[in-house]
């Protein structure tokens, strides 16, 4: 693990994340077991749940976007099932360390936000144990991937393959090309304005 500094958060935002995936774990369960008319609040779930993450990034994170624009040093912040973010100093360039029981992941970059093959494989990782939100920050912009649904196994070789696609991008342009071909079932890849 290359971690230098910390910093524990645990605010309204952190536990209202807590209790969206709380929410989403069991309407899966009531899913499952025949409910499907409970269908609507669990996608109503997802898409609050991306959305109070987005907004802990934003509100939490701009000042480390804007520091890993100045230095290259990149951070880290997981939110865990229990409410509580860590955000984590890497180095420069990169940004390692275990994320087990996190619900929801961002790690920043200098200037663009686009994940790199291994941040795109680590995405695949995570969001096939149960993470929600997989996302990159810079001061330029947010990208996410993100549950919309059920996370299909044509998501998961998707996802491989978007890894893949995107270690033979020239561009900025290119990857951009690559990321608009891709197509998932039950995920949500968002290029935003910071």
């Amino acid at each position: 693990m290359s971690v230098k500094r910390e910093e524990l958060v645990r605010d309204s935002l952190t536990l209202n994340l807590s209790r969206l995936y709380a929410r989403v774990l069991e309407l899966e369960e009531r899913i499952e077991s025949g409910r499907e008319d409970l269908l609507e609040g669990y996608y109503e779930a997802l898409r609050e749940f991306r959305e109070t993450f987005r907004e802990f990034v934003r509100t939490r994170l701009r000042s480390f976007a804007e520091e890993t624009m100045e230095t290259g040093i990149e951070y880290l912040a997981f939110v865990t099932e229990d409410g509580n973010a860590l955000i984590l100093e890497g180095d420069e360039g990169r940004v390692t360390a275990p994320v087990k029981g996190a619900i929801a992941e961002v790690h920043t970059h200098p200037g663009v936000c686009l994940p790199s093959p291994q941040d795109l494989r680590t995405a695949w990782h995570l969001l096939s144990k149960g993470m929600l939100v997989f996302s990159v920050y810079s001061t330029e912009c947010y990208f996410s991937i993100s549950v919309l649904g059920p996370f299909t196994e044509d998501d998961y070789v998707n996802l491989l393959k978007l890894s893949n696609e995107v270690k033979k991008a020239g561009t900025v342009e290119e990857y951009l090309e690559v990321l608009k071909k891709t197509r998932f079932e039950g995920l949500q890849v968002e290029l935003l304005p910071p």
